[in-house]
C-alpha cells in the first residue's frame, strides 16, 4: 500500500516536472519567436570568380593546388611565351625602323624648308640681276644703234662732201686747162697761178674729203660691229632672264614640295603611332601568358594541368573569396518588423555549436519568385495563394575563424532579432 502511494507520488512528481519543463520550454520557444525572426532557408554565398586565360598556349607551369588559399598578384600558372616575345621583339623592331623613318622624314623637311626660302630668295636675287643686266644690255643697244645711225650720217656727209669737192676740182682742172690754152699775153701770171691754186686746193679738198669718206665708212663698220655685239648681249641677258625666272618659278612650287614632305612625317607619324599600339598590345599579350590571381580566394574546380592547351574564354580554375554573406529566403509574413541593420546570429549546419554574428544588410524589392526563370502567372482560374519568400541579405559583422571551413552554398540557420 505505501508502495503503491510512492509510485503514486512520484508520478505525479514526474508529470508535474514534464509540465513545468514543458510549460518553460515552450515559454522560451515563445517568447524567442516573438523576438526572433528565423528560417532554414538560407545559404552562404559568395562572388566566386572564374580564372581564364586571355591569350592561347600550353600551360608550361602550375604555381597551385586545389584548395589552396592564395592573394591577389600570386602567379596561378603560366603559359609558354616564347611565340608572344618573337612578337614583341619584331613589334619592337617595327616601331623603331617606324621612328627612325619619322626623324629622317622631319630632318628632310627642314632641309626643304631651309633650301625653299634661301633657293627663293637667290632665284628672286637673280630675277633682279638678268633683269637689270638686260636693261644694261637693252641701253647698250639703243647707243650702238645710235652710234650707226650718226656714223651712217657722218657717211653720207663725208660722201657728199666727195661730190662737191669733186665738182669743185672738175671746175678747178677745166679753169686750168681753159688758162693753159689761152695766150699767156692775154693772162697774167697772176691768174694763172690763182686758176693753178685753185686746182690744186680742189685736188686736196678731194683727197680729204675721200679720206673722209673712209674714216666714216670704218666708223660705220665698227659702230655696226658694236650693234651687233649689242644685240648678242641683249640675247644673252634675255635668255639669263628666262633661266631666272625659271628658277624662280621652280622656286615658288617650293609649297608643293613642304606639303608632300609634311604629308611624308605625318605618314610616319601615323605609322609610328600604329607600330607603337601593336608593341603596347604584343607586351600586353606576353604579360598575359603569367596568369595572376585577381583577387583573395581559394583556389577550386582547377581544371588544367602542365602542357595543357588553354583558350580564351576557357575556365581554368575559380576562386572562392573569403568575403561571404548569407542569402536568407524569409517568408513574406515574416518581414513586417524586418529592416537593415538588425543584429544577426547564425548557425552553420557544418558547425552547429559556433553561433556567427551579423546583421542585415538590405530587403530584395520583389519575391524570388517573381524573378525566376519562369515567373508565375497567376491570371489563371485555378489561382492558390502561397506564401511568398523574399532573399534578405545578411553579412558577417565579425571576422569568420578561419579555422572553420565555409564556402558559398553551405546550409545556415539565421535568426533576426526584430525586437
Amino acid at each position: 500500500m505505501i508502495q503503491a502511494v510512492r509510485k503514486r507520488i512520484r508520478a505525479i512528481l514526474l508529470f508535474t516536472a514534464l509540465g513545468a519543463g514543458g510549460l518553460a520550454w515552450g515559454g522560451h520557444l515563445y517568447f524567442h519567436n516573438l523576438l526572433y525572426e528565423s528560417t532554414d532557408n538560407a545559404f552562404i554565398e559568395g562572388d566566386v570568380t572564374a580564372v581564364a586565360p586571355k591569350v592561347p598556349g600550353h600551360i608550361t607551369a602550375l604555381h597551385v593546388t586545389d584548395n589552396q588559399l592564395v592573394q591577389e598578384g600570386d602567379l596561378l600558372c603560366e603559359i609558354d611565351p616564347r611565340d608572344y616575345q618573337v612578337r614583341v621583339e619584331e613589334a619592337r623592331a617595327g616601331w623603331t625602323g617606324a621612328q627612325a623613318k619619322r626623324r629622317t622624314a622631319e630632318a628632310n623637311l627642314q632641309v626643304i624648308r631651309t633650301q625653299a626660302a634661301a633657293e627663293l630668295a637667290e632665284a628672286s636675287s637673280a630675277v633682279q640681276t638678268a633683269r637689270a643686266r638686260m636693261d644694261i644690255a637693252r641701253d647698250k643697244v639703243n647707243q650702238a644703234q645710235a652710234a650707226v645711225t650718226a656714223a651712217r650720217a657722218a657717211l653720207d656727209n663725208a660722201r657728199a662732201l666727195v661730190k662737191a669737192a669733186e665738182a669743185e676740182q672738175q671746175r678747178a682742172a677745166a679753169d686750168l686747162a681753159r688758162f693753159k690754152k689761152l695766150d699767156t699775153r692775154a693772162l697774167s701770171r697772176q691768174e694763172y697761178d690763182l686758176a693753178s691754186s685753185a686746182a690744186t686746193a680742189a685736188d686736196a679738198q678731194l683727197e680729204a674729203a675721200r679720206q673722209r669718206v673712209a674714216a666714216a665708212d670704218a666708223a660705220l663698220e665698227e659702230a655696226q660691229a658694236a650693234y651687233q655685239l649689242s644685240r648678242s648681249g641683249v640675247k644673252e641677258a634675255e635668255s639669263q632672264t628666262a633661266e631666272s625666272l625659271a628658277r624662280y618659278e621652280a622656286a615658288q612650287a617650293a609649297p608643293e614640295r613642304i606639303a608632300a614632305a609634311e604629308a611624308e612625317v605625318e605618314q610616319w607619324k601615323a605609322e609610328t603611332v600604329r607600330r607603337q599600339t601593336s608593341l603596347a598590345e604584343a607586351e600586353l599579350n606576353l604579360s598575359y601568358t603569367r596568369i595572376t590571381a585577381p583577387r583573395a580566394g581559394r583556389v577550386t574546380r582547377r581544371s588544367i594541368e602542365r602542357g595543357a592547351y588553354v583558350v580564351p574564354g576557357q575556365a581554368m580554375l575559380a576562386l572562392v573569396p573569403q568575403d561571404l554573406w548569407v542569402v536568407a529566403n524569409f517568408k513574406e509574413t515574416q518581414l513586417t518588423l524586418m529592416k537593415p541593420g538588425q543584429e544577426v546570429t547564425i548557425r552553420v549546419d557544418t558547425y552547429p555549436d559556433h553561433i556567427l554574428k551579423g546583421k542585415v544588410d538590405s530587403l530584395q524589392a520583389g519575391t524570388g519568385a517573381r524573378f525566376s526563370l519562369l515567373p508565375p502567372e497567376n491570371a489563371t482560374g485555378n489561382y492558390v495563394k502561397v506564401v511568398q519568400r523574399v532573399p534578405v541579405k545578411i553579412v558577417f559583422t565579425e571576422p569568420v575563424d578561419p579555422a572553420l571551413h565555409l564556402g558559398p552554398g553551405m546550409s545556415v540557420v539565421p535568426h533576426v532579432r526584430v525586437r
